[in-house]
């Protein structure tokens, strides 16, 4: 369940699944089959040499969902607010600097502080907010935190916290409109009880189904007669997010250890069911700038070494390493809704106290979660991000990402702040600035990458074009309908 529905201030993969591109829309998106942008609030735009000033040209006659005319006022409205820092919007590192103005009621023009890395990705995140609905600017205090309005072809219709989220669709839409009459996402608090949802036929998707449900469904003679198991080429990555603040993993030798106790060849089957690759780094394992990076190393005897170096030391011999005088021990959070997380977690955490250390593995509700990390209030954290074929780096990476973005960990080096600094200002060399960011950062540690997961879902027969995409699990990419 996500903690809001407002992704603009609290990037979350559900709360995107549910109002992305379905109750709000941006300026342009992705189409998830091809990768490339396509037009959605603007119908069309253009942008001049120097790669920083785009003006778009807003599609005519659009509604918001109480019956408002949508207009140009109403993007320079969400430009103003996600690159003013007191708001603390997800994407401010991106358009940090960033002016809008309206040329006319139909007409943006939008200059940037420098060109972006991947302006179709930062586009189709960016999603238009009514400027009606927060006079004042206050997105904190917006209704549209828990009762979004927007321009999309559905509108939102209710919430029941810890249940489910209902959608129905907008009769005054734009474009094509939703094949769909109704559609509601549920939220079951249990993987026990996906399962109980599935056996009852209550549910029609699973879109990141879990290894469990996944086993049922194969094993099942019953439940395999009703349901379909998707499987479709994923683009995210999980990973151990290493909060370099904390005193005890400031050294990247002891990070780096953490790393090589991780046996990544006996989990993908063990713990995964063989549904994931062995993450190399932050970019899809096709990327040009991930060439001669190599696999991630199970090697607890190094891993024991660079403790030693950074000084983590079992003095007493008591099978238990030391660090200013105390045992040494460290913290993973993760979400709840992880079991595969949890047990991976067991694992290493085996591993390592095979070593000296001892990992004590603290399950949080995502609200929680979500506050944690946000506020740099953990040692480690255990972490999906989905990507896509150009994922900008820079606000999970730069030095000035560390607050109101996505810089977790709050990871700072300057050769790859200068590398995703170039990515921004040309093209020239790009898969080398990548290659080269890449290869500090798995040399730094910040994040222990971990798997690249398929995207596997579990489908109602009879559904019709409802796949997983190559980016990912998009509602609107596909035909939604039931037979």
């Amino acid at each position: 369940e996500p903690p809001n529905l407002m992704p603009t201030l609290r990037p979350d993969w559900m709360s995107h699944v549910v109002v992305s591109h379905l109750i709000e829309e941006s300026l342009m998106r992705l189409d998830p089959h091809r990768g490339v942008a396509v037009p959605e609030l603007a119908a069309s735009w253009s942008v001049d040499a120097s790669q920083k000033k785009w003006t778009f040209h807003l599609q005519h006659g659009v509604l918001w969902h109480d019956d408002v005319p949508f207009t140009a006022d109403d993007v320079v409205f969400t430009f103003q607010r996600i690159s003013d820092p007191a708001v603390g919007a997800s994407d401010r590192a991106i358009f940090s600097g960033a002016s809008a103005r309206a040329l006319d009621p139909l007409t943006v023009e939008l200059t940037l502080k420098a060109p972006l890395a991947s302006p179709e990705i930062a586009f189709d995140r960016v999603l238009i907010l009514a400027r009606h609905r927060s006079p004042r600017g206050d997105l904190g205090e917006s209704p549209d935190a828990t009762a979004p309005i927007g321009t999309g072809p559905m509108r939102f219709v209710s919430w029941m916290r810890g249940a489910k989220i209902d959608l129905a669709r907008w009769d005054h839409y734009w474009g094509p409109p939703s094949p769909l009459a109704e559609l509601t996402f549920r939220f079951p608090p249990t993987y026990g009880r996906v399962l109980e949802a599935l056996q009852e036929g209550e549910v029609d998707a699973v879109p990141r189904a879990p290894s469990d449900a996944i086993a049922a469904i194969e094993s099942d003679p019953g439940l395999r007669a009703r349901y379909d198991v998707v499987r479709a080429g994923g683009a995210s990555y999980t990973a151990w997010v290493h909060n370099v603040a904390s005193e005890k993993l400031g050294d990247p030798r002891v990070r780096r250890a953490i790393g090589l106790a991780v046996p990544r060849a006996r989990l993908q089957c063990e713990i995964e069911s063989c549904n994931v690759s062995i993450a190399k780094g932050p970019l899809p394992a096709d990327h040009p700038a991930m060439a001669g990076v190599a696999a991630p190393r199970f090697d607890p005897l190094e891993a024991a070494r660079d403790l030693e170096a950074a000084g983590v030391v079992d003095h007493d011999g008591d099978g238990v390493r030391e660090w200013n005088g105390v045992p040494f021990s460290l913290r993973l959070i993760v979400p709840t809704t992880s079991s595969e997380q949890e047990r991976i977690a067991s694992v290493v955490s085996d591993e390592l106290r095979k070593i000296g250390v001892k990992l004590e593995v603290m399950p949080l509700e995502w609200s929680q979660f979500r506050r944690a990390i946000e506020h740099h209030d953990f040692e480690l954290a255990a972490i999906e991000w989905t990507i896509d074929s150009e994922p900008d780096l820079f606000p999970l990476f730069h030095s000035t990402a560390l607050t109101g973005s996505l810089n977790y960990g709050a990871y700072s080096n300057p050769l790859v702040d200068r590398a995703l600094e170039d990515l921004r200002r040309t093209d020239d060399d790009r898969v080398r600035s990548l290659h080269d960011a890449v290869a500090q950062l798995r040399d730094d540690e910040p994040y222990t990458f971990l798997f690249s997961p398929l995207i596997v879902a579990i489908v109602k027969k009879g559904a019709l074009n409802v796949s997983p995409t190559p980016l990912g699990w998009d509602p609107r990419s596909f035909g939604w309908a039931l037979k």
